[in-house]
């Protein structure tokens, strides 16, 4: 279950008629359908058509008389309360006797039994993991003795509300949200919105996420991790201590802006808090960020690595290997390590997804931002710890994001390492299942078997290829030039990036 609080906004008072105008409307995407009154304060009230305009307006006024007839005024955040409901993609639909049971423990939990309030619900929600059953919970926050309902921890409510909803047998959830903190902020509809427009299939913060996320990989210290990015097509700024600039204590990163638009700046915690400064600083031992101080200033020139040899994907199959020899050497019990073995594997498919080609890139992307959400770690627990492996997986790090791709067997190493990366995520799914964390056991059951079907296609392409260049050579007898590789050699890491991305490693811009 997700709840998400709506922004409130200050001295506000009557914004409860725009807001039942919005509920009662088709959507900013016509993804609203059958909008009804579930669940109030008053139960005659599921009995009023809220797609009717004087409707809406008569039952915002009645929500709001207990504040009008005393003339009362509005607290600092407004009188509206607004919070959606929604269920996960994967969790049954509820039905509206549920769904009113839903609402009414939210209430009773946020001590809002002096209120007026209504339950809204209007179809499937759209998301980044498929539609969502959900509803809107409004309350006017003037109680029926003239005083006015404190909002003081409701958002500490409202997980505890989750957790319990979640739990209850009547309603039959199947998805256990992370308890005790997430790791990353959930996609503004905005962002989503731009993206498509653009024809591209991730936001800006998801592929800011993965290209950070395929840097870090590779990196053999901070500087390194730095020049990487920025290597990539990353821009990349560093916030001071105050005082000076003599300690780096955090980064922000953008991509490119286009032609007369100004970069949009996300903090690296904002992107996946396992990528702020502090966490990425744990994955390297005796790390001292002073050696790195120099790399962050915008002069700082990129150390060219030169890009290895197509033979040096062996070391890759073979460094995975050792990966997971010592993955599976693990407990099933130790969460931790296996988390960090699930945050290490994202960063190979992170960086496996800037060499793809456009067909496959899709998959390699959401691989990736599955095992990072389950690799993400509960408040009050260290992020970015390295695994025993973590040395293994930074040499196949490097190879896969820096090795050239032969013309001739190319493939068929790639094809090797999709197989070894799936079978990780087999590896961090049962862990998970051992645990008992659903959630988290999906997403790495997912990654695997996308992982296994982009396998098989690439295969079958091969085979293809070759098939069909045999018939060319018999044909013509004469010498057939060999397939160029879909997947393109990476981009110098010392040429200039200042005027846009390369196609290759910067996806859909």
């Amino acid at each position: 279950m997700i709840v998400k609080h709506a922004a409130r906004k200050p001295g506000t008072r009557d914004r409860l008629v725009g807001l039942m105008a919005y509920l009662a409307g088709p959507g900013t995407r016509e993804e609203h359908s059958d909008q009804r009154i579930i669940a109030a304060w008053d139960p005659t009230v599921t009995d009023i058509e809220i797609r009717e305009p004087s409707e809406q307006m008569d039952l915002a006024h009645e929500m709001e008389f207990p504040a009008r007839i005393r003339e009362m005024e509005p607290p600092k955040n407004g009188f509206v309360y607004h919070v959606p409901i929604s269920l996960h993609a994967d969790d049954p639909r509820l039905s509206d006797e549920q769904w009113g049971y839903v609402a009414r423990k939210a209430i009773d939990k946020l001590g809002f039994g002096d209120c007026r309030w209504i339950a809204v619900h209007h179809g499937l929600a759209r998301s980044e993991q498929g539609p969502r059953d959900h509803i809107h919970l409004v309350v006017h926050l003037a109680q029926e003795n003239g005083t006015i309902a404190s909002t003081w921890g409701d958002y500490k409510k409202m997980a505890e509300l989750r957790a319990e909803m979640e739990d209850d047998p009547t309603l039959g959830l199947r998805v256990k949200t992370q308890r005790g903190g997430g790791g990353r902020e959930g996609w503004r509809q905005g962002e989503r919105y731009r993206a498509e427009r653009a024809g591209r299939g991730e936001t800006d913060r998801e592929q800011l996420e993965r290209l950070v996320r395929a840097a870090a990989g590779p990196a053999e210290s901070e500087a390194d991790w730095v020049g990487l990015m920025r290597s990539s097509g990353v821009l990349v700024r560093a916030r001071y201590a105050p005082g000076g600039r003599s300690e780096v204590v955090g980064y922000s990163v953008a991509l490119a802006p286009e032609a007369g638009a100004q970069p949009v700046w996300y903090g690296g915690g904002r992107l996946a808090r396992d990528l702020s400064l502090t966490a990425i600083r744990r994955r390297w031992d005796g790390h001292d960020p002073a050696a790195s101080l120099g790399a962050w200033s915008k002069n700082a020139t990129l150390d060219a690595r030169r890009p290895l040899v197509a033979s040096s994907w062996s070391q890759a199959h073979r460094a995975v290997a050792d990966f997971e020899r010592l993955a599976l050497a693990t407990p099933l019990s130790d969460t931790v390590s296996w988390r960090a073995y699930a945050r290490e594997t994202a960063e190979a498919l992170a960086g496996l997804s800037t060499r793809a080609p456009q067909s496959e890139r899709i998959v390699l992307q959401r691989a990736a931002t599955q095992l990072s959400r389950v690799a993400e770690m509960p408040h009050g627990q260290l992020r970015g710890v390295p695994s025993r492996g973590a040395t293994a997986m930074r040499a196949a790090c490097r190879v896969i994001t820096s090795a050239a791709i032969a013309e001739r067997g190319g493939m068929t190493a790639v094809i090797q390492l999709t197989v070894q990366l799936a079978r990780l995520s087999a590896a961090v799914r049962r862990a998970n299942e051992a645990s008992q964390a659903a959630a988290a056991a999906r997403m790495s059951a997912d990654a695997e078997a996308n992982l296994l079907a982009m396998h098989h296609r690439l295969q079958a392409s091969t085979v293809e290829r070759r098939g069909g260049r045999a018939a060319q050579l018999a044909a013509d007898a004469s010498p057939a030039v060999a397939p160029s590789t879909p997947f393109p050699a990476p981009s110098s890491p010392g040429r200039s990036t200042s005027t846009g991305h390369g196609h290759e490693n910067v996806p859909g811009r």
